[in-house]
């Protein structure tokens, strides 16, 4: 079967009624045309072709000032697998409000419908959601209004393949001729194999792919050159265009080169991580250097210029950068990027790339330092990672080697993966606080009044605290089987219609299994799913055993009927509730109550991989800013927190409920067990002066936390007052930058809400 290897499509624009399509839509109309063109085709040869429709007009141009050739630009239909969208995916309200919009065109508006009406059955995320409705739907109670699948929901699932880390290193070392020599030896292997030799099919094309954009950048660079003014951009755009014709085909030889091969091929496979970039680009940077090349602050300028490019989509909850940690080839060599990537941080000071610092005792120390001292000077990167615990706990919570548990990353928020060998996509979402009041109504999700769960009695009926924390984990659970069995769905579904063949392509062990990342090639195929509320449902659980089962103060209904009218009239008997122990405090009570719902949620998740097909399925403790927005639609608790504000985040204690100093904070984050969940987060609010004049505490107390079993710290560093000040005076704190889950953001474009819930954290 021959190639597909015809050059890039640049396809001229069709014509609608007589007149040229607008350009807002060209370039999805004319994904669309191939889209329809190829449907009947197999799943990876009508791929490949969208692939190469898509991707020139997804090549932003080169700037003034930039290093890299390459800009990702987004699009409104067409192949991705997250954050541009999942599959095939057509964005509609994006399209529907370009059709409505005052100066919208007849033919702009017929377009816009068509693409609508189109994609309405085709794209990927809507087959999946009909297949899990119509799959699960009998076993829900909520079924006959789909109230399982709405946002407001105890639980409900997400469509998406997050968290994908590339082999980059297999890139750098074979080039694009290697990479072409290796599929094409397996693809006359698979004579006589249809669904492998279209596969191996389709992989060959998106190698052309990457070169043709490679070419088509090198033929832009060469222009930018011919009309430029100075000497200087003369020589930076010929730098360039010999960069990219060095890549064309053989395999990098140079520190520049291989970023921007690597850089290149992130565009066309429209991914948003970079792994273990001081590994892969280290024997370049080392071999440079030495050699007289490339001087180090050259060095530093060139991952400067890489990370003004990562930023230019701000897609904060991705584009992860991973530094340090054990497993590293020629460790040597990789310290001296990081070291420098941590300088390239400082000096952009912007809210990606999501730089990370994986960090163990056996360590070149002055990785943590430099990492400190970014930190401290108000960056937010980078986040920090202990690999003296969080390796055995992957081991374990994976169930796989310690060799194999050293290469895990964290993606998105916290999640962890394991380095191109893993899937690991939190599709799955759990309120544990609405699970709780679930099982405070008798299986009625009290704000929305709708059925929820289980029917296992009214609170007033469990005589005991062990038999109500019986019936919450048995809600935890049928909600968990329900979670499961729909990832397994959306990976099922997904491998029907998408291959995703350029992450296939440097993905462990889809080239040698001749087989799809979700389709079966994946080393691993794991499952994730978001626990949200944890520490606000356990503080609640605290307080309802204290006052109603071991003092007796209150009865069930009593306290249901507080919590049920939003402390009406019963502000003193909230303030009762404040009153009683709260995570984050080093309290025994409070942190063993912490514990126990993380066993349950973490275990009934553990136990439930194989209903949904997986090698493993894990809870992520992570967050982001859903405690804000979930929180909108989550009834009020027991802990006295009411209706509609924010719940805990992640691994956190509720925003200023930790008031016993930052080692009574930290000793409360490091006692839930690490080794059952794929990732926990915590956010810490520390001042400047920690880092300058109370340093050595500062080394102490976080020494002390990372000895006693603390996984990871996520630092936001602010002045006294500074937070308060920017509310006020937002103009004059453009860039002043916050933690706020998995991910940072400017504190000034933050909504009201989240904004004082990070307001609310405690300053040390």
């Amino acid at each position: 079967m021959e190639t597909i290897s015809s050059p890039l499509l640049h396809l001229k624009s069709d014509r609608v009624d007589g007149q040229d399509i607008p350009p807002q839509l060209a370039r999805e109309w004319r994904f669309t045309q191939v889209y329809r063109q190829h449907e009947a085709d197999s799943p990876a040869r009508r791929e490949a072709a969208c692939l190469r429709a898509q991707t020139p007009g997804m090549l932003g141009a080169i700037r003034e000032g930039d290093l890299f050739a390459g800009i990702w630009s987004a699009t409104l239909v067409g192949l991705g697998s997250e954050d541009s969208g999942y599959g095939y995916f057509c964005h509609e309200k994006k399209i529907a409000a370009l059709r409505d919009g005052a100066d919208a065109t007849p033919v702009l508006r017929r377009v816009a419908q068509e693409l609508i009406d189109f994609w309405q059955t085709r794209s990927t995320s809507r087959r999946c959601a009909a297949v899990i409705a119509a799959q699960l739907s009998a076993g829900l109670p909520e079924a006959d209004d789909g109230a399982w699948l709405d946002r407001a929901a105890v639980a409900f699932p997400l469509y998406r393949l997050a968290g994908i880390q590339l082999n980059y290193d297999k890139l750098l070392r074979l080039g694009l001729k290697g990479l072409r020599e290796a599929v094409e030896c397996k693809r006359l292997e698979s004579v006589g194999s249809v669904e492998r030799e279209d596969f191996y099919t389709g992989l060959l094309a998106v190698i052309e792919t990457v070169r043709e954009a490679i070419l088509c950048y090198r033929d832009q660079a060469l222009a930018l050159a011919r009309e430029s003014v100075s000497t200087e951009q003369r020589e930076r755009y010929e730098t360039i265009a010999a960069t990219l014709g060095a890549v064309q085909e053989d395999a990098p030889q140079t520190f520049r080169e291989a970023i921007q091969l690597a850089w290149i091929y992130t565009i066309v496979a429209n991914t948003a991580n970079f792994g273990r970039m001081d590994v892969y680009l280290g024997d370049f940077y080392a071999r440079d250097v030495d050699s007289g090349r490339i001087t180090e602050e050259e060095g530093i300028e060139l991952l400067v210029g890489l990370w003004r490019l990562i930023a230019v989509n701000e897609n904060v909850w991705n584009d992860r950068v991973i530094l340090g940690g054990m497993g590293r080839r020629n460790p040597d060599n990789a310290d001296r990027v990081a070291l420098a990537a941590m300088e390239a941080m400082r000096r952009v000071h912007h809210l990606i790339p999501n730089l990370t610092l994986r960090f163990h005792r056996d360590q070149n120390p002055a990785l943590y330092d430099k990492a400190l001292d970014v930190i401290g000077e108000g960056n937010t990167h980078p986040m920090l990672y202990n690999d003296d615990v969080n390796v055995p706990a992957v081991a374990e919570a994976f169930r796989i080697s310690r060799e194999r548990a050293e290469q895990y990353l964290p993606f998105g928020c916290g999640e962890y993966i394991i380095d191109h060998w893993s899937v690991g996509t939190p599709n799955g979402l759990l309120n544990l606080a609405k699970v709780l009041d679930v099982t405070l109504h008798n299986g009625v999700d009290s704000f929305s009044g709708r059925r929820a769960g289980l029917a296992l009695g009214e609170f007033r009926d469990f005589k005991t605290f062990d038999e109500l924390f019986a019936a919450y984990a048995q809600q935890v659970d049928w909600h968990m089987d329900h979670l499961a069995k729909a990832q397994g769905i959306v990976y099922r579904e997904s491998a029907r219609e998408v291959t995703f063949l350029a992450i296939s392509l440097l993905f462990d062990d889809c080239v040698e299994r001749g087989l799809p990342v979700l389709g079966g090639g994946a080393g691993h195929l794991g499952g994730t799913m978001e626990t949200f509320g944890n520490v606000t449902t356990a503080d609640s659980l605290t307080a309802i055993k204290r006052l109603v089962y071991d003092e007796k103060q209150v009865t069930a209904d009593e306290l249901l009927s507080w919590i049920d009218g939003n402390f009406s009239d019963h502000e003193s008997e909230r303030q009762r509730l404040v009153a009683l122990p709260k995570y984050g405090n080093d309290d025994a009570e409070a942190d063993a109550m912490v514990q126990r719902v993380h066993e349950q949620v973490c275990h009934s998740a553990r136990d439930r991989a194989a209903l949904g097909g997986m090698d493993s399925y894990l809870v992520v403790v992570i967050n982001n800013s859903a405690n804000v927005i979930l929180g909108h639609t989550t009834p009020a608790t027991a802990e006295g927190r009411r209706a509609g504000q924010p719940m805990s985040n992640a691994n956190q204690p509720t925003a200023g409920n930790d008031q016993r100093g930052l080692a009574c904070l930290l000793n409360s984050l490091a006692k839930p067990n690490p080794a059952i969940h794929a990732g926990a987060v915590q956010n810490v609010k520390l001042s400047p002066e920690m880092f300058t004049r109370y340093r050595p505490a500062l080394n102490g107390v976080l020494a002390t936390y990372w000895k006693r079993g603390g996984t990871q710290a996520m630092l936001t560093v602010v002045s006294r007052g500074m937070l308060e000040d920017a509310l006020a005076h937002p103009e004059n704190y453009p860039n002043l930058i916050v933690r706020v889950g998995g991910f940072s953001a400017y504190f000034v474009k933050l909504s009201p809400d989240v904004q004082q819930d990070i307001l609310r954290r405690t300053l040390y």
